[in-house]
């Protein structure tokens, strides 16, 4: 029943998101962020984390943003991608407020999608301001993995948002090798990834009660 009471209402995003990945309808896509910024809002105010809270709604609110940008404006790329930067800057301050950047981890991602754009994805791209769009996106998004690697708050609270953000890093390397590298491996995981990222964030929230781990003097 105590976890009922932590996890039940998580219900709703993934009754949502279910309902979105069967008729694709847009509406269903708002409903799950929608509810996960409100979920995830009420659990921050609730504790006193203000600054926390804003920062995880404006993620949210932003992603949504971005998502309309992206698939339902034409020639909105540019503006898509800046909401979602700002997205990641607004999860960097929540890990940022709760823990640090791992430095070691954003050296070996950097290094990999830095290799993985100049390799593989800049010739692919056209429009110099896109390019520019498109390694600056990838740099804030190493950073944002690599702050929720840092993430000082309990155990299960720090796995699942790191898992939150892998799945969406992961999400948008698949956007980017399908519609740049035109090539179509995993692309159905796409929607899954991008909205399970939402719900693991939120499920993180819900679980942590806001107390920093006691660190010891060896750590």
């Amino acid at each position: 029943m105590k976890n009922f009471k932590k996890y039940g209402s998580l219900i709703l995003p993934i009754v949502f998101l279910c309902c979105f990945l069967l008729t694709h309808g847009y509406l269903w896509s708002v409903a799950t962020t929608t509810s996960c910024l409100f979920l995830t809002g009420w659990k921050s105010f609730r504790n006193k984390r203000y600054i926390d809270g804003t920062a995880l709604i404006a993620a949210f609110a932003l992603s949504m943003a971005g998502d309309r940008m992206l698939g339902y404006v034409a020639n909105g790329f540019l503006y898509g991608v800046a909401f979602f930067f700002t997205a990641h800057l607004c999860y960097i301050l929540f890990c940022l407020r709760n823990g640090r950047i791992a430095k070691g981890a954003f050296l070996i991602l950097t290094s990999v999608y830095l290799i993985y754009y100049f390799a593989a994805l800049r010739p692919a791209l056209g429009d110099f301001f896109i390019k520019v769009a498109v390694m600056m996106y990838l740099l804030v998004s190493c950073l944002s993995l690599s702050a929720a690697c840092g993430l000082k708050l309990q155990k299960l609270c720090n796995h699942l948002f790191l898992g939150g953000i892998c799945c969406l890093v992961f999400s948008d390397t698949l956007i980017s090798i399908h519609n740049y590298l035109h090539l179509s491996c995993l692309y159905f995981l796409m929607y899954p990834t991008y909205y399970a990222s939402q719900i693991l964030i939120t499920s993180s929230i819900m679980t942590t009660n806001f107390k920093k781990p006691k660190v010891t003097d060896s750590e």
